[in-house]
C-alpha cells in the first residue's frame, strides 16, 4: 500500500473515532436524565472540528504520523489491534507539539485541547487492555531527553570549529531525536510476542537508524521554512554559517547512516521472517529516504 494510502486510511479511521466519545457522553447524560440531542449534535460539531486540526496535518504530510513508519516497517506482519492506541500515542505528541512551539490563536488552542482531550480519553480505555504504561513512562523520558539535548548540541555546535565534533554532535542529536520512534515499534513487538533482547534491540535499532534519516530529511525540506521563520535547526545553521561546507556536511550524515544500517542487517543472520523482514524493511525506507536527501541537495 502506498504511504499516501495509508495515511488517507488512517485518517478516516482516526476521525471516525469520535463516535465512541459521543457514545461515552450519550451515557453521561442520560445518567442524569438530560436530553442528551442538543448537547451530543455541539459535542460532535466540536469534535469533528478538532479532529482535524492534527489529521489534516498528517494528510499534507506537515506533521510526523510515526505510526505509519511503523505500519510500512512491520508490513504483513503488523498487527492491527493496535492501531488506534498507536495513532492516538501520535495525535497526543503532536498536539503538545503544536502547542509548544506553533504561534496559534486561543480559538484553535481551545480546540487543540478538546483534541488532546477526547484522545486521551479513549487512549485511557484502550492502554487498560495493553499493557503499555512502562513503555508511556519510559517514551516520556526519552521525549523529554531529545527536547534538552537537541539545543545543547546545537549551542556545542555554534561554539566549535572542529568538523569531526561537529559531525558527532549532529549524529548525537539525530540519534536521540530517533528515540521519538520507540514506543510505536516497542508496541508492535510487544504484541507479536518478540521478547528475545537482541531480536528487540536490533529492530528498534534498524527503526531509529531510518528515523534518524527520516528527521534529516525533513530538516532539509523545511529549511527554507525555518530560516525564513528563523527556527534554527541543525541543518539551518550548518546552511547558513561559512564554517563548514553544507553539502559534505550533509553527504557525510548520510554514508554514516547507510554504513550503520548495512552492518546491523549484516550482524543478524536469521530466518527468522518476524526480525528480517522488519529490518529489510527500515533499511529500505531509510536507502529511499537517503536518495531524496542527496538529489535535494
Amino acid at each position: 500500500m502506498k504511504s499516501q494510502e495509508a495515511t488517507s486510511q488512517v485518517v478516516s479511521f482516526y476521525r471516525q473515532s469520535i463516535s465512541q466519545n459521543l457514545k461515552i457522553i450519550k451515557k453521561i447524560l442520560k445518567t442524569f436524565e438530560i436530553d442528551d440531542e442538543p448537547i451530543t449534535t455541539t459535542s460532535q460539531d466540536i469534535l469533528t472540528d478538532s479532529s482535524k486540526l492534527i489529521s489534516s496535518k498528517w494528510l499534507e504530510e506537515r506533521k510526523y504520523l510515526r505510526s505509519n513508519f511503523i505500519l510500512e516497517g512491520f508490513g504483513e506482519l503488523y498487527p492491527t489491534s493496535i492501531l488506534q492506541l498507536s495513532v492516538n500515542i501520535d495525535a497526543m505528541i503532536n498536539i503538545l507539539d503544536d502547542l509548544l512551539d506553533e504561534n496559534i490563536n486561543n480559538e484553535i488552542k481551545t480546540l487543540y485541547i478538546f483534541e488532546f482531550l477526547r484522545i486521551f480519553s479513549i487512549y485511557s480505555y484502550k492502554s487498560k487492555k495493553i499493557e503499555i504504561n512502562d513503555l508511556m513512562g519510559n517514551y516520556i523520558n526519552k521525549l523529554i531527553t531529545l527536547a534538552v539535548s537537541e539545543s545543547y548540541y546545537l549551542k556545542q555546535i555554534k561554539n566549535n570549529l572542529d568538523l569531526e565534533y561537529v559531525m558527532q554532535a549532529s549524529i548525537k542529536t539525530l540519534t536521540l531525536r530517533s528515540l521519538d520512534i520507540d514506543v510505536f515499534v516497542e508496541l508492535v513487538m510487544q504484541t507479536l510476542g518478540i521478547y528475545d533482547k537482541n531480536e528487540f534491540n536490533i529492530i528498534r535499532m534498524s527503526s531509529r537508524l531510518f528515523r534518524a534519516v527520516n528527521i534529516l530529511k525533513k530538516d532539509i525540506d523545511d529549511i527554507d521554512y525555518d530560516i525564513k521563520n528563523e527556527q534554527e535547526t541543525l541543518v539551518t545553521y550548518i546552511k547558513l554559517t561559512s564554517k563548514f561546507n553544507y553539502c559534505d556536511y550533509v553527504t557525510n550524515l548520510c554514508e554514516y547512516y547507510i554504513k550503520q544500517m548495512d552492518n546491523l542487517s549484516e550482524k543478524y543472520n536469521s530466518k527468522n521472517k518476524r526480525v528480517i523482514l522488519p529490518i529489510k524493511n527500515f533499511q529500505h525506507m531509510l536507502n529511499k529516504d537517503i536518495k531524496i536527501i542527496k538529489n535535494s541537495i
